[in-house]
């Protein structure tokens, strides 16, 4: 599975002629493949280029599809529109802080019931020094 996702996801450029073949049988065999691509690559150039003005025509045109997934992420880019931007915009994000926040949270529910602050502070310590 990886390896077809792998091929669909590559510029024509980047693919051997097997595997060419290979994504031309399958969007020959599923009628939405060759346009959930053209969505995927233009999507992908939005944020490469940094032009997020373009994020509505590609909405527009992702709905039109029809496709459950799709529809349900067109719908999330939309309820968070700024922060999309942004993101188009930025090369900034606030990764680090989610994953330290992450693994607080993980200690925490770990110890929840059983432990008091001392534990937690001890769990840090020992995370901190992986």
């Amino acid at each position: 599975m990886n390896q077809v996702n792998r091929c669909l996801f590559l510029h024509s450029n980047e693919r051997t002629m097997e595997e060419s073949t290979f994504i031309k049988s399958l969007c020959d065999k599923i009628p939405h493949l060759e346009k959930l691509r053209k969505r995927y690559f233009e999507y992908r150039n939005i944020f490469l280029s940094k032009l997020p003005d373009k994020l509505p025509t590609w909405l527009a045109s992702a709905k039109e599809l029809s496709i459950e997934g799709l529809t349900r992420l067109v719908g999330g880019i939309e309820r968070d529109m700024e922060a999309v931007k942004n993101a188009a915009i930025y090369k900034l994000t606030n990764g680090q802080v989610e994953g330290q926040v992450n693994k607080l949270k993980m200690i925490k529910r770990k110890g929840y019931g059983r432990a008091k602050l001392p534990f937690l502070e001890k769990q840090m310590m020992i995370l901190n020094e992986l």
